[in-house]
């Protein structure tokens, strides 16, 4: 029996429903416990019982009550790693990072209308970057509209029509296919991710979805939202596995987009592309045992320059070998105005992940280099984890 999106949505909705109910049973007997992580990277477990629009407010386990305003608030989340996205549903990714798990309605005079547990999202199909099935691959946007299918065969063409059956793209003609027959769909002219104009939320839901919101306040175990596409909606915060400011007191590199970059591999002449938010491999960015937040995965040689507008006061970032490679070794420098503030040479497989913490001062321009070692730039290839310029120096320095 072929893949049905119908008995899909139909299945999805009544899970998630089911699963909203007994959570928010839970939640109405007991407070949730959630691991706060404050804008200097320090971390703590506390009961999370109000969100409004100055902060959160929390009680530790011996009962004092605190509340953190969001200039020195990061994240908040459960503190277990979100399950794999499953292969039997669909996943619409969007420019901006939202990943809306559900089943496309219908597209009509360029608006895509997509159905979600959380209802229904009108997205510009400009704003789309593609849909696949469960985390996907992202790739670059492809010149022509693509449907790739599952026998490996690609269709390019212009994309006429979609709905909970079928996809339709203009070759030399119409031709509608099935679901069944689709491993992912992108569009043309899409770019990776939209730079932040100011403080913003991202949440990540149960069941794979991830929403960019402009407010959120809890009322009565529910999360309103005002997602960046202006809608209201509404979420029990039982559904809800993490919550992260972007744009506040922390601004992650990948965020910003850099002055220049110089890629000079020392043999051949073609440098592997940058990872953005993945390992130098494309695979999904560690940090030790949790998946980061992001980064950048890059080969020697390679510096990117990005220029500082003195809104921040320090850079801080996390370093690291892209697995057991035997013959890495890298030179890793952090420039401020070209002049080197930090630097570790002989940088291997073997090397622990290092976390630089700098004074950015009056800086005009904050680079990361990761030049040649020992061994040319044979396997060199080096993870930049979570890379972030704070708004304020934090008062604990690290010790390494």
């Amino acid at each position: 029996m072929g893949f049905s999106i119908l008995n899909f949505r139909f299945s999805i909705v009544l899970l998630v429903a089911c699963g909203f109910a007994v959570f928010s049973a839970r939640f109405a007997r007991a407070q949730e416990v959630w691991t706060i992580t404050t804008a200097d990277f320090q971390q703590r477990r506390a009961a999370v019982f109000a969100i409004d629009a100055n902060g959160i407010e929390s009680r530790d386990p011996a009962g004092e009550a605190r509340r953190i305003a969001w200039n020195d608030l990061l994240e908040i989340s459960r503190g277990t790693e979100p399950a794999a996205v499953s292969q039997e549903v669909l996943a619409l990714h969007l420019v901006g990072g939202d990943r809306l798990i559900g089943a496309p309605s219908k597209l009509a005079e360029e608006t895509l209308t997509w159905s979600t547990p959380l209802g229904e999202f009108s997205i510009p199909l400009q704003s789309a970057r593609a849909i696949t099935r469960g985390d996907g691959t992202m790739a670059d946007a492809p010149q022509r509209d693509q449907v790739l299918l599952g026998n490996g065969d690609t269709l390019e063409g212009v994309i006429d029509s979609m709905d909970e059956n079928a996809v339709t793209i203009n070759t030399t003609e119409p031709q509608p296919i099935s679901w069944d027959l689709i491993s992912s769909v992108r569009f043309a002219g899409a770019t990776a991710t939209e730079k932040s104009t100011g403080p913003t939320f991202r949440i990540a839901l149960a069941g794979g979805s991830i929403l960019g919101a402009k407010q959120i306040e809890l009322v009565d175990s529910q999360l309103q939202i005002r997602t960046t596409d202006a809608a209201r909606r509404s979420v029990p915060l039982a559904s809800v596995l993490s919550i992260e400011q972007r744009g506040g007191p922390v601004t992650w590199l990948t965020d910003l987009a850099p002055t220049e970059t110089i890629q000079r591999p020392y043999f051949g002449a073609d440098a592997a592309p940058i990872q953005i938010n993945k390992s130098a491999s494309g695979a999904p960015l560690r940090d030790g045992e949790r998946t980061a937040r992001g980064g950048f995965g890059v080969t020697s040689y390679c510096k990117q320059t990005w220029n500082l507008t003195g809104e921040y006061k320090a850079f801080r970032a996390k370093f690291a070998m892209d697995g057991a490679l035997p013959y890495a070794n890298v030179t890793v420098r952090v420039l401020l105005d070209d002049r080197v503030a930090y630097e570790l040479a002989d940088v291997t497989a073997a090397t622990e992940s290092r976390l630089v913490m700098l004074p950015l001062g009056n800086a005009k321009s904050l680079s990361l280099e990761v030049d040649y070692g020992k061994t040319y730039d044979v396997q060199d290839r080096l993870n930049w984890i979570e890379p972030a310029l704070l708004r304020e120096v934090p008062a604990t320095q690290p010790s390494r």
